[in-house]
């Protein structure tokens, strides 16, 4: 959504007629193939190299870096420094 689509009040288009049987059909449709799409991802060898170990970061590295709030209470840090 673009800043100037939500304004005080409402939004400033109402949906199309019928845009909201739409989007629930559309949003069963994508429920329903929703294990097709995992599966294709599953399967694909770039996906696999690309995304498999990547994002990881320990504690350690965190607190050397100065990381503050979820991503360090995720890691296990119950002391946070902007509350305590």
């Amino acid at each position: 959504m673009m800043t100037s689509y939500i304004r005080i009040g409402g939004v400033a288009l109402e949906p199309a007629r019928g845009g909201r049987s739409r989007s629930a059909n559309s949003f069963a449709d994508s429920r329903r193939r929703w294990t097709e799409y995992e599966n294709l991802l599953d399967s694909n060898p770039i996906w696999n190299i690309r995304t498999r170990g990547v994002g990881y970061i320990s504690l350690e590295d965190m607190l050397d870096l100065g990381v503050t709030g979820p991503m360090l209470r995720g890691a296990g840090l119950a002391l946070d420094c902007r509350k305590t």
